[in-house]
């Protein structure tokens, strides 16, 4: 693959302000979406569901060296967290909290923990605690915000989230969440700009390019809302086993691995013939990570396919 810089990592790749940029606003550019990253609704909306299904520590909890009683306790509470064993965590953090009050981890693990369990309110109390004791504590502040999120408070969810952004530390889907509140206090603007943002880190996401176009249209702004409600179409038309392999190809990429991009490259070429949708996806995938020339072969053989479609003849 001539044109392919293995070295280059995804977060070196520069946005391009060109015809790469310009295109990807057009059509798709395909990947899976972060377990973490909360779907919307076919209407637009962020799920009410927390964060889940990944390691504690990715949601912000890492268990102190076990030198105290309490503790020991959270290490074990964490191990029960990874295993989704919410009660015997929640008697184990329990117990820390009594023995260290002051501790803004036990908390803050109490917190996730009673939220994992839909115990919200008890959950946003413990969260409020080890924001009190510990004001740096960014995952935090993201579950007070999420919560302010669901339970409809958008003016107390949009300054948490203001507040993540404004420290540098938009953990999860926090330009999402913001995007939603905004909308929902009716300011547009700084919807479409938080969606834009979102957009950057997944632009894969179908649900967030409805969102975007929805918002263009209550902006007036039409031919942006056509093109970003076509985006979204076609990522749900899309299958999830070439959803898969154009993740694995972005991935290989940014990881450096050569052979892995070639093999998987010259596979999907074939895979993909006669899927004028699934090679544009390719070659525009590949032009957002700067690797044009190995883009230009896929949006031809989708232009000879489709030779009325702006996009890949664009």
């Amino acid at each position: 693959m001539k044109g392919i810089l293995f070295k280059t990592t995804l977060a070196a790749v520069p946005r391009y302000q060109n015809i790469w940029q310009t295109v990807l606003s057009l059509v798709i550019a395909v990947a899976t979406v972060c377990p973490l990253q909360s779907q919307l609704t076919e209407k637009g909306h962020a799920g009410d569901s927390p964060p889940a299904g990944q390691s504690a520590k990715r949601a912000g909890l890492s268990a102190k060296d076990p030198k105290t009683p309490a503790a020991e306790l959270v290490q074990r509470a964490e191990e029960m967290i990874e295993k989704k064993d919410y009660s015997n965590a929640l008697t184990l953090l329990r117990n820390a909290a009594t023995l260290a009050p002051e501790d803004a981890d036990v908390h803050h693990y109490l917190g996730y923990t009673l939220l994992q369990t839909e115990q919200v309110s008890a959950a946003k109390k413990e969260f409020e605690i080890a924001l009190r004791l510990n004001p740096e504590n960014f995952y935090t502040e993201y579950f007070l915000g999420f919560i302010a999120f669901s339970q409809g408070d958008f003016n107390q969810a949009s300054r948490h989230f203001e507040k993540l952004i404004a420290t540098n530390h938009p953990v999860y889907d926090t330009y999402q969440r913001l995007s939603q509140s905004y909308m929902r206090l009716g300011n547009l603007s700084k919807a479409m700009t938080m969606t834009q943002a979102a957009l950057q880190e997944t632009p894969w996401d179908g649900p967030l390019h409805f969102q975007l176009g929805r918002i263009y249209q209550k902006l007036g702004r039409g031919t942006e809302a056509r093109a970003e409600l076509a985006t979204a179409e076609r990522l749900n038309r899309a299958d999830r086993d070439s959803i898969r392999e154009l993740r694995e190809l972005s991935e290989a990429i940014g990881a450096g691995q050569r052979d892995r991009a070639v093999e998987l490259y010259n596979s999907m070429l074939g895979q993909f013939a006669g899927e004028p949708e699934l090679l544009s996806s390719l070659g525009i995938l590949l032009g957002d990570r700067g690797q044009y020339d190995e883009a230009l072969q896929p949006l031809r053989l989708a232009a000879e396919l489709e030779p009325n479609s702006y996009e890949d003849q664009f």
